[in-house]
C-alpha cells in the first residue's frame, strides 16, 4: 500500500503541474478547457460544477480520479479540491486564485479491497500566480509567503486513526519561480524554483514503535528542463523515458538538517544530521543517466539505548557522481563512476571503543575513488523484452571495453594508500580468465605507513602476531620498497599473452 500511495501520489501531482503548465492559455475559458481536454486524454476522470460570472470562471466540487491497470493490482486514486478560480485580467493575462485553506482528499485503493483515505488541509499565504503567452508559448510566475500541508484526517480501511495517533505537517516560505513551456512535438518546460526555507513534521503513534521524524532545508534554488511527452504513459516509466521524456537539472541548497526518532523492542533510536550547504546536478534522458551532487559540513548524531554513550562522526565533504549509457549502441560509450567522503572525523567515544589507550593516530579519514571507462550496451532498456533479457542469468547486458582507475586515494591512523591504472578488455576471449573478457593493462599503488599500521593493530589486539605475518607476506609477494621511510610501490599488469605480472615477476 506504501508504494502505490507514493507511485499515485507522485503521478497525479506531475501530471496536473505538467499538464496546467503546459495548456493555460490567455483566456480563463481556455486555460481551464485545455487542462480538461489533456487530463481526460491522459485517462483521468473528471467531476466538477463549473460558474462563469463576469471576468471570472470558478470550479466548484473539482475530483480528478485515475484507475491503475486492475492487472497491476495497484488499484485507484483521486483527489479533490473545494474550489478554484481563473480570472481573466484586463492585460490579457490569467491568474488562477486558491482558497487560504484547501481541503484535499485522497482516496487510495489496492486489489484486495483495503484503502487509505487520507485527508489534508493545504494552506497558503499571498498565493500568486499568472500565465502569459503568445502562439504555444507560455510564462508562468508564481509566488507565496507561504504554502503549508497538514494531515486532518487518516482512515485506514474505512476506521479513522485519532489525532494522537498520526499526524504530519510540510511548509514552505518565500516561494519564487517561473516557468517557460512551449510545445511541438513535445511538452517543452524551462523551470526557475527557490524558496527560503522547506520544513516537514510527522509523529506516528504506532503500538510499542512511537515514530518521529523531521527536517528543515534553507536558501534553496532550483533550474531545470523537461521534455514530455504529449499523451503520458504513466503505468509505464520505462516507456515515459522510450515516449522521449527527459530533463535536467542543477540546485543549490543552504544549512539543512534532519531528525529520526523511534522505538524498538522497548530499546529507543534516535538518529540526526545537518549539513551546511549542497548542490548537484541531474540528467536523463533514453541515451543516458548523469548525476553530481556534494554536501559540505555534514554532521552525524546517534543515539541508542543499547550503547553507554552517543556516537558521532562529521565529515567535511561528501561528494558522488555517475554517468551511466542507456541505449543499445554498436559503438561503445563513456561511463564513470566518483565517491569522496573528506576528512572523516569520529568522536573520542568511538575511537575508545576499540582504541582505549590512543595507539592509533586521531587524524581524519579520507577516501576518494574516481573511475571512468567506456562499454557497450547490448539491449535497449527501454526495449518491451527488456525485464525478461536482464532477469535471464545466462543474457549479458553489457560489454566492458576499458576501464580507468582515474584516482584512488585512502588516507588515515598515519597511514595512506593510492592509486591509478588503465585496461581495456578483449570481450572475444572469455577462455583465458575463466569467462571473463581478457583484460591488458596495470595498475601502479603505493602504501605509506602500511607496516606501521599492522604493529598499532596488534598492540590494540585487532589482529594476531600470526594473522599480522600473513599479511606481511601478501605484500612481500605484491610491491616492492619505495622512497622513504616504510613505503611500497606495486605495478600490476596483464599483458597481452594474459600473464599477470607483479613488479615485472610473473604471478600468472
Amino acid at each position: 500500500m506504501l508504494n502505490f500511495a507514493k507511485f499515485t501520489l507522485f503521478s497525479m501531482g506531475l501530471s496536473i503541474l505538467s499538464i496546467t503548465e503546459a495548456f493555460a492559455a490567455v483566456t480563463a475559458q481556455q486555460v481551464w478547457s485545455d487542462l480538461r481536454q489533456k487530463l481526460t486524454a491522459n485517462r483521468f476522470q473528471i467531476r466538477v460544477t463549473e460558474f462563469r460570472k463576469d471576468d471570472t470562471l470558478t470550479l466548484s466540487d473539482l475530483m480528478v480520479s485515475y484507475d491503475l491497470p486492475q492487472a497491476e493490482g495497484l488499484g485507484s486514486v483521486s483527489l479533490t479540491l473545494e474550489t478554484v478560480q481563473f480570472v481573466d485580467n484586463l492585460d490579457g493575462t490569467v491568474k488562477i486564485v486558491f482558497p487560504d485553506i484547501m481541503p484535499v482528499t485522497l482516496v487510495l485503493k489496492d486489489s484486495i479491497g483495503g484503502a487509505v483515505d487520507l485527508q489534508l488541509d493545504v494552506t497558503q499565504s499571498d498565493l500568486e500566480i499568472s500565465v502569459s503567452g503568445q502562439g504555444q508559448d507560455r510564462r508562468y510566475r508564481y509566488g507565496a509567503q507561504s504554502l503549508g500541508l497538514k494531515l486532518r484526517k487518516l482512515l485506514l480501511d474505512g476506521i479513522e486513526l485519532p489525532e494522537t495517533a498520526a499526524n504530519s505537517m510540510l511548509s514552505l516560505s518565500m516561494i519564487r519561480g517561473s516557468s517557460i513551456q512551449g510545445k511541438s512535438t513535445l511538452h517543452q518546460f524551462n523551470q526557475v524554483l527557490s524558496l527560503d526555507e522547506f520544513a516537514y513534521e510527522a509523529n506516528i503513534a504506532v503500538p510499542d514503535a512511537p515514530t518521529h521524524f523531521s527536517g528543515k532545508l534553507s536558501n534553496f534554488s532550483f533550474t531545470g528542463n523537461a521534455l514530455l511527452p504529449l499523451s503520458v504513459p504513466w503505468t509505464s516509466p520505462l516507456g515515459f523515458i522510450a515516449a522521449g521524456a527527459q530533463g535536467n537539472g542543477n540546485w543549490e541548497s543552504g544549512a539543512s538538517q534532519s531528525a529520526f526518532s523511534t522505538v524498538k523492542n522497548g530499546k529507543k533510536i534516535e538518529y540526526s544530521t545537518q549539513t551546511a550547504a549542497g548542490s548537484g546536478t541531474v540528467a536523463l534522458n533514453k541515451e543516458q543517466f548523469l548525476y553530481r551532487g556534494e554536501s559540505s559540513g555534514l554532521e552525524m548524531f546517534l543515539l541508542l539505548d543499547t550503547l553507554p554513550f552517543p556516537i558521532s562522526v562529521s565529515l567535511s565533504k561528501v561528494a558522488a557522481d555517475l554517468l551511466l549509457p542507456l541505449a543499445a549502441s554498436p559503438q561503445a560509450e563513456p561511463f564513470g563512476f566518483g565517491i569522496l567522503l573528506s576528512n572523516l572525523v569520529m568522536s573520542d567515544m568511538l575511537w575508545s571503543l576499540f582504541d582505549a589507550d590512543d595507539i592509533l593516530p586521531r587524524d581524519p579519514l579520507s577516501v576518494g575513488l574516481d573511475i571512468s571507462g567506456t562499454l557497450k550496451i547490448l539491449s535497449d532498456l527501454f526495449s518491451p523484452d527488456a525485464l525478461t533479457k536482464f532477469l535471464n542469468p545466462k543474457y549479458t547486458p553489457l560489454e566492458l571495453e576499458s576501464l580507468s582507475v582515474d584516482r584512488f586515494e585512502l588516507s588515515g591512523a598515519d597511514t595512506s594508500l593510492s592509486a591509478v591504472g588503465e585496461f581495456t578488455f578483449d570481450n572475444s576471449d572469455l577462455k583465458t580468465f575463466s569467462g571473463f573478457p581478457r583484460p591488458l593493462g596495470k595498475i601502479e599503488a603505493k602504501l605509506i605507513g602500511g607496516h606501521g599500521l599492522l604493529d598499532r593493530l596488534i598492540t590494540i589486539g585487532l589482529l594476531s602476531n600470526n594473522e599480522a605475518m600473513g599479511v606481511r607476506m601478501m605484500m612481500g609477494m605484491f610491491t616492492v620498497p619505495g622512497v622513504g621511510d616504510d613505503v611500497l610501490d606495486t605495478v600490476l599488469e596483464v599483458t597481452q599473452k594474459g600473464q599477470f605480472l607483479a613488479n615485472g615477476q610473473r604471478i600468472r
